[in-house]
């Protein structure tokens, strides 16, 4: 029997749903339970509600928890137990199954997305040509959009709810594959700032304070995605394949190899926040100009 305790840690309720566990003599369960959910169990026939298997004592209780314990259809709301029946030999789960998930509709395709793109802004210039200085400043402020929305989004929400729920190697594989993607996009974003912002100012020498900004944000990208991301994943992959290799481990190798990883690791965290400082310096910029041109 294994039993994890409340997701809401409350120790009453992890006190009583062993003791019902006990006396159910109901065997190879994994269970997590909530105090706001019909609890579940994996019994010969399949998996039921909990209570309905309950001694009489259990169900005719009042207490405060014993109430939540009711069947799915007694209750107004979905339920948030999370539980995981095992078999008596171990269950394996399987997370190399292959093939689509789901084939993509006509609107969720690439050439889609860029037809109505394309539409939208001719629409919005109300004219066949958008190369003009107005297309340039359009160019400029929708790149310099996805710019400071990816550094956003990665730095604040995508790379903290991958590391609070995928497992560390799967959080690190996944991560090994967006991070070129994500140091290129945002550096090419700011290259191209630098250069309608040239073109625009119609070869007059840039203000220094804008052109501080942008190559701060170029070099800062620059290096992350040529030179600090690749040598750090490296590292990461050569611990992966001694935490991973069979017969003993060479613990004070993979020793090393955590503080090695945690020195360049931090390296790109202090680029990536530079390019983040920047891009939002430049919209305090852009923002000024906005409101003198208003």
């Amino acid at each position: 029997l294994r039993f994890t305790r409340c997701v809401h840690i409350r120790p009453d309720c992890a006190l009583l749903l062993h003791k019902i566990l006990k006396s159910s003599n109901t065997l190879n369960i994994y269970m997590k339970c909530s105090t706001c959910s019909p609890a579940l169990y994996l019994a010969p026939e399949g998996v039921r509600p909990f209570v309905t298997a309950l001694p009489l004592p259990f169900q005719s209780t009042t207490s405060r928890f014993s109430r939540r314990l009711r069947a799915p259809s007694e209750r107004p709301r979905a339920p948030t137990l999370r539980v995981q029946a095992m078999a008596s030999s171990g269950a394996v789960r399987n997370e190399d199954v292959k093939g689509d998930l789901l084939k993509p509709s006509m609107v969720n395709t690439p050439v889609f997305r860029v037809v109505a793109l394309a539409a939208s802004v001719l629409a919005g210039a109300k004219s066949g040509s958008v190369l003009g200085p107005r297309g340039l400043a359009f160019l400029h402020l929708s790149t310099y959009a996805v710019s400071l929305g990816t550094l956003t989004w990665v730095t604040f929400i995508a790379g903290i709810v991958m590391f609070k729920n995928l497992p560390r190697q799967t959080f690190g594989k996944v991560q090994a594959r967006l991070f070129p993607f994500y140091f290129a996009l945002t550096t090419l974003c700011t290259l191209l700032q630098l250069g309608t912002l040239s073109v625009l100012s119609g070869g007059a020498p840039l203000p220094r304070t804008p052109l501080i900004q942008l190559a701060v944000g170029i070099a800062a990208g620059l290096a992350n995605w040529l030179v600090v991301e690749p040598h750090t994943t490296g590292i990461m992959f050569e611990r992966y394949a001694l935490e991973n290799a069979e017969g003993p481990r060479d613990n004070d190798r993979i020793k090393a190899l955590y503080k090695t990883f945690g020195a360049w690791h931090g390296f790109s965290s202090v680029l990536n926040l530079a390019a983040l400082v920047a891009a939002v310096a430049y919209g305090w910029t852009l923002a000024g100009w906005l409101h003198v041109a208003a």
